[in-house]
């Protein structure tokens, strides 16, 4: 059921404007064509505005008119966000790039798969909040301030960020607990501060509700019942693994006293819930929330197969 870990064990807008942006998108590939299909002139060519967000692929050269005979004035690295102000009658993408420039049709793509993060649609939202109980509505949503969200505790906190991730409110009002501000106003001020912004608040939410699900998963975790609510939390999103650390006074460094405490709540666990679990346990160092070093039980559990 568990073991002792030797001491490396550490811790490691609306459809209106998505149809318009489709349709936008649709026309530029269906006039750009293939990369050697060069032969419509740009002597004639009209613009529609389209604002958007795009991302470079690896043929992001970056032209002055919408020409192929003008000048280049610089190539984009891959995967890149662009900001999209028009597209031509002759299937390039009027950019915003400190000047207006053009880029081919074939040059930028809607998805990106930049390190930072991608894009999340309804699909990817329903496997991310997989495990919820999305029982807010959006009067609920709409009566919650600041007070009332930073005195929720983890389940319910995750379920309201889930809530807005599924659309259940508007995104622009969802409180951040740590930052005591809405995300809306939490977006703007980190887009002035720093320069690797993930492209949409939605983007954003996702990032700051995975790191707040992890962080709540680690803990330090200080009660048996406080050790199955995490557990459970687990299991309820999926994770196959995950490391917590427990700190208990009348525990301590004691392996006896662990032991007794994993067997008691594992136990519980497959009987409420039908799942069994390895742990590898190890009493050492880790970081508390203010950064100072403190020891307690690191304890790293596996999900067991079927």
């Amino acid at each position: 059921m568990y073991k002792q870990k030797g001491e490396d064990s550490m811790r490691k807008k609306g459809s209106k404007g998505i149809l318009k942006l489709v349709a936008c998108i649709l026309a530029v590939l269906l006039l750009a064509g293939t990369e050697g299909n060069h032969t419509v002139a740009a002597s004639a060519y009209t613009v529609t505005a389209c604002k958007a967000i795009m991302y470079t692929n690896d043929k992001a050269v970056v032209y002055a008119a919408p020409d192929f005979q003008s000048l280049i004035v610089t190539v984009i690295e891959p995967n890149l966000p662009v900001d999209v102000i028009g597209i031509t009658s002759n299937g390039w993408f009027q950019i915003d790039l400190k000047g207006t420039y053009y880029i081919p049709g074939y040059g930028l793509e809607e998805k990106s798969d930049k390190s930072t993060g991608k894009s999340y649609g309804a699909e990817e939202i329903a496997k991310l909040t997989r495990g919820t109980f999305s029982f807010f509505t959006n009067s609920q949503l709409r009566a919650f301030d600041v007070e009332d969200v930073q005195e929720m505790d983890a389940n319910t906190y995750i379920k309201y960020l889930d809530s807005y991730l599924m659309g259940n409110a508007t995104i622009d009002n969802c409180i951040l607990q740590e930052e005591e501000l809405t995300l809306l106003e939490a977006y703007k001020k980190v887009s002035k501060e720093e320069d690797d912004v993930p492209a949409t608040q939605k983007d954003y939410l996702v990032n700051y509700r995975n790191e707040y699900l992890e962080n709540s998963l680690w803990g330090p975790i200080r009660t048996e019942e406080d050790l199955k609510i995490t557990i459970n939390r687990a299991i309820r999103y999926e994770y196959d693994n995950f490391s917590t650390v427990y700190k208990n006074a009348i525990v301590g460094s004691e392996s006896t006293k662990m032991e007794s405490v994993l067997n008691e709540v594992l136990a519980d666990i497959k009987a409420e819930q039908g799942i069994s679990f390895d742990c590898e346990l190890d009493y050492g160092s880790f970081e508390n929330e203010d950064g100072k070093a403190t020891s307690g039980w690191i304890l790293e559990f596996t999900r067991k197969k079927k």
